[in-house]
């Protein structure tokens, strides 16, 4: 099952939010207790500096904490789809001699991830994702020795009797069928209430009734390429059909090109580059569902051809090489943050108790490592 990381992200950068937020109020409540304890031997002007560099103390660290907030989805990236794939190892060498003419020779080993459904009980919708084994080469069925599928989402085995051949299947979509890129499709096609196309999601092209043969095979090379199957579980809606199918591509490209561009944990791949040049095709499939006691309905699933090109390796590494600048930018920021507030609280611990006459150095030393700690936090949180 796709387990998805972002509740756990948003639950530590809040949990060090608040903590660098409790550290930075913590030092500005002993400064300015501090500051009130000794005012009765300054002058009016000495207040007025005094004030002034407690808020060249606090306001880095209020930066660095605010910096958390918006600097989250940009700087963040959540890798929603390692548990999605996993698969069986198939060497590239046909399709390298091809793709990879222009550059170099590279002999990968890839790890197509082509999923199924297992049986689930009876009185349960729930069902569990598990990887198809690859056959070396993929074996056509003919009509009269094919089987069909069962009902649970895994293929009738060989030995087994031939099921009894089930109804005519509406024909398929032909080029005057209509699609489910906008809403008012894909409310005719299924019902699917509330539907509405959402960024960086891939949108079927068509609808089946039917899985289509290809999905059944493992990687096979392609014109330009590899060609990968990857399918998503059942799902009451397409559009959640289409997320999941989305996020098992992004993580098999991400695992496919993990040694060429070894930025982990920080670079996601663009769903609009896969959209652009690896959908070799993207099919919906409409299922009936039998959930017992006589209620039925419709479940989806979406499958994608996934065409690993030369193409794509040409966007990934521009998109890879933005974002691996976007990353060095960040840990030098972050880096310089750091040294401007220990200098910060440094100097301003010096000059207070310089001015307190050492009266409160124990405090002071509080104020200055809880900056310290809250930018610390701070940073982190953002690298």
């Amino acid at each position: 099952m796709i387990q998805h990381t972002a509740a756990p992200t948003w639950v530590g950068l809040g949990l060090l939010a608040v903590l660098a937020i409790g550290l930075a109020g913590l030092a500005l409540v002993v400064i300015v207790t501090v500051l009130v304890a000794s005012g009765g031997s300054h002058s009016f002007n000495r207040q007025i500096k005094s004030a002034l560099l407690v808020m060249l103390l606090v306001a880095p660290a209020l930066a660095v904490v605010a910096f958390i907030g918006v600097g989250y989805t940009s700087l963040r990236t959540v890798d929603q789809s390692s548990a999605g794939t996993s698969a069986t190892n198939v060497r590239d060498d046909q399709s390298s001699s091809r793709d990879r003419q222009s550059t170099r020779r590279v002999e990968r080993t890839t790890r197509p991830a082509h999923f199924d459904l297992r049986a689930a009980p009876q009185d349960s919708t729930q069902a569990e994702v598990i990887p198809v084994s690859l056959r070396d080469e993929p074996t056509t069925a003919s009509p009269e020795n094919s089987l069909p599928a069962e009902a649970n989402g895994e293929a009738a085995p060989s030995g087994a009797p031939a099921a009894p051949s089930a109804p005519a299947a509406p024909a398929a979509a032909g080029p005057g069928r209509p699609t489910i890129n906008n809403q008012d499709a894909a409310l005719a096609l299924g019902g699917l209430d509330g539907y509405r196309a959402a960024a960086g999601v891939l949108r079927v092209r068509e609808t089946l009734p039917r899985e289509p043969e290809w999905a059944k095979s493992g990687a096979l090379p392609g014109d330009s390429g590899v060609l990968v199957p990857l399918s998503s579980q059942r799902f009451a809606t397409l559009t959640e059909a289409e997320e999941q199918v989305t996020q098992l591509a992004t993580g098999y490209i991400r695992n496919f090109y993990r040694d060429e561009y070894p930025l982990e944990g920080d670079w996601s791949v663009p769903v609009n580059l896969i959209e652009k040049h690896a959908v070799k095709a993207l099919v919906g499939e409409e299922l009936e569902k039998d959930f017992g006691n006589g209620i039925k309905g419709k479940m989806y699933r979406a499958h994608l051809q996934l065409d690993l090109n030369s193409k794509l390796r040409q966007g990934l590494h521009e998109s890879w090489r933005d974002q691996i600048v976007k990353h060095r930018l960040t840990m030098l920021g972050t880096g310089l943050g750091m040294v401007t507030v220990m200098l910060a609280a440094s100097a301003g611990y010096f000059r207070l108790n310089e001015m307190t006459h050492g009266q409160y150095r124990g405090r002071l030393k509080l104020a200055a490592v809880a900056l310290i700690g809250a930018a610390g936090l701070g940073a982190l949180a953002v690298v």
